[in-house]
């Protein structure tokens, strides 16, 4: 993947990716932790669906 601009400004953008990275991730994990009843009450189940095919579009 090739990033226009110059170092800094590939620097600023590689940092900002892997930051949305591990946001991701710790959604990931919490989501992982609560129970069916939860995902239900919360009504986060679409939203981690939704999540979750942006990622695999992005091929991360």
């Amino acid at each position: 993947m090739v990033i226009p601009g110059n170092k800094r400004h590939q620097r600023y953008k590689m940092r900002e990716v892997s930051n949305k990275i591990m946001i991701l991730k710790d959604l990931l994990e919490d989501y992982e932790m609560l129970t069916k009843d939860d995902k239900r009450r919360r009504g986060i189940h679409s939203t981690f669906n939704e999540l979750q095919k942006q990622l695999l579009k992005q091929g991360i």
